[in-house]
């Protein structure tokens, strides 16, 4: 089968309906959304002066529209972009940290004791959490999951929704593939749009031939079909054909961007801000051929004769030169005296377009909720408390934490649906079966796939690092928070790994150094011996 190419997609999305070329297998409600979609991508990847059908527009075409006697400068400043990607990256710059709790089985009178020990089943139990937690790391490496939440992050703001869906592959393991909203199509239930009953899957392959994955429930039990179709959806060959996967889950997340109660469909931020950028891209041109007009002052002749072209084109006259040092001599017209002068541009609207530029700005800053931070704002500030950075970046804290209501409780889900088909499908020949055998996978059932892992978001914030490894310093020490509850808390990765590592160095170093750093308490033990 050929690459599946989504480039084909915008020639066969703007097929209008009543053309007869057969390209409307999705409907007339799915090819507008698949033009919006269309529109929305073509923006943020900077193509911003084109026309009602998404053809790029050229200087000449602008001429030509507007009746303009010069080519028009366009200028694109892709504002957009950069408010997207400044808002991915407060999501999922810093890598996403796991973590997996253990089934507390000691009961809570005995864990409040001061000389608490675990018991044998309360460490297995944490040793299970443990390895799952290892096991999981060890998945999202392989499918290079930080890169690939970065992209998906983009596909949520941009095109209103992603997908991600969980495959196994015998050679490869567990895949995590990702789809933006253009390649998939949900079917919810017509009662609860929480429950998703259907999932299609598409693509072009060529102009004739799409490509389509499903995914649906019967009886309980996921099934799946994948074929090649005609573009009336008439089959043409089939490459997998229906088959019961045994899973009691449908192996797919969707992430959707805002929407009111009822909607299946997201909003786009291309959407809130393009008509500001616009805005900002026609003044912008529009001064810029302004001042390229005032550069060149106009040169006004009174009262004189000129040479004809055709007098120039024979040889009989010279045109005026406008160079440094320049000499015209010309004949009067009539009784009047000639003359010559330029008139120089002002610019008197100078300090409106700045404000009118300022005042745009701050709406897109608004609507997107990415705050005006720059440089000069934060000099001579020194180092700030972590109160005060939180407060100079609240609005996208905010609009971070509102993102995360979606992505965390999805997320977890995800890796609890990863960590049922890491034992469904047996993939020992992918992983380390010695980690898999201390998971104990065999024992998760599917009421416990959203209680299994939690997800943990680390926000870019130039905090005040002293002062939150002090904070997390104390805590430990007053016994109100564990000791890899603050590793976790400061972001480091695996912290029970990081834990073994650190009590594994200081052994070392005692033997090395003789028990140079064995406690005053071994000392005296050691000394009231040797007195008796």
């Amino acid at each position: 089968m050929k690459k599946r190419n989504l480039s084909l997609f915008p020639q066969l999305a703007y097929k209008e309906l009543d053309d007869g070329l057969g390209y409307q297998y999705l409907g007339e409600e799915g090819l507008l959304l698949v033009n919006r979609l269309i529109d929305w991508y073509r923006y943020y990847d900077g193509k911003h002066w084109v026309d009602e059908h998404g053809k790029e527009l050229k200087r000449e075409d602008i001429k030509a529209l507007n009746g303009l006697d010069y080519l028009p400068t366009l200028i694109t400043v892709n504002l957009i972009a950069w408010f997207v990607d400044r808002l991915v990256a407060f999501m999922f710059e810093r890598p996403v940290n796991l973590a997996c709790p253990g089934e507390q089985v000691d009961p809570d009178e005995d864990i409040k004791k001061p000389d608490y020990e675990p018991s044998e089943a309360q460490k297995n139990a944490d040793a299970k959490a443990s390895a799952r937690e290892r096991l999981l790391y060890r998945v999202m490496k392989q499918n290079l999951m930080h890169e690939k939440l970065l992209k998906a992050a983009t596909d949520y703001h941009v095109g209103t929704a992603v997908c991600v869906k969980l495959h196994y592959d015998a050679n490869k393991g567990l895949r995590i593939i990702w789809r933006p909203r253009l390649e998939f199509w949900p079917v919810y239930d017509s009662d609860d749009v929480d429950q998703l009953e259907k999932i299609h899957f598409t693509a072009f392959v060529d102009d004739d031939t799409i490509w389509k994955q499903t995914y649906w429930m019967e009886n309980g039990s996921c099934w799946m079909e994948e074929g090649l179709y005609d573009t009336q959806l008439k089959l043409k060959e089939w490459l997998v054909p229906a088959n019961d996967l045994g899973l009691p889950f449908i192996p797919v997340e969707i992430f959707t961007r805002g929407g009111l109660t009822g909607e299946t469909e997201g909003r786009s931020l291309i959407e809130a801000l393009k008509s500001l950028n616009d805005e900002v891209n026609r003044k912008l041109s529009d001064n810029s051929d302004s001042l390229r007009f005032g550069m060149f002052a106009i040169k006004v002749v009174l009262n004189a004769v000129l040479p004809t072209q055709d007098e120039i084109k024979a040889g009989e006259a010279e045109p005026l030169q406008i160079a440094p040092n320049a000499l015209w001599t010309f004949s009067g017209d009539g009784e009047l005296s000639a003359d010559a002068k330029t008139i120089e541009h002002q610019f008197t609207y100078r300090e409106a377009l700045k404000d009118h530029l300022e005042m745009l700005m701050s709406l897109m800053h608004k609507l997107s909720d990415v705050p005006n931070i720059s440089p000069d704002q934060v000099k001579g500030m020194g180092q700030m408390s972590g109160f005060a950075i939180k407060l100079l970046y609240g609005s996208i804290i905010s609009a971070t934490n509102r993102s995360m209501i979606t992505w965390k409780p999805r997320l977890q889900r995800v890796f609890g649906k990863a960590l049922y088909m890491l034992n469904k499908y047996d993939t020992r020949n992918q992983y380390d079966s010695s980690l898999i055998n201390a998971a104990a996978l065999s024992e998760i059932i599917t009421g416990d796939i959203d209680d299994l892992v939690e997800v943990k978001i680390q926000m870019p914030l130039p905090e005040n690092e002293v002062e939150l490894v002090d904070l997390e310093t104390k805590k430990v020490a007053l016994m109100i928070e564990s000791l890899k509850g603050a590793m976790d808390a400061l972001g480091i990765e695996n912290p029970e790994q990081k834990l073994a590592e650190i009590l594994s160095e200081k052994i070392t170093i005692q033997e090395a150094l003789g028990g140079l750093f064995e406690s005053p308490e071994a000392d005296n033990d050691a000394n009231s011996g040797e007195d008796e």
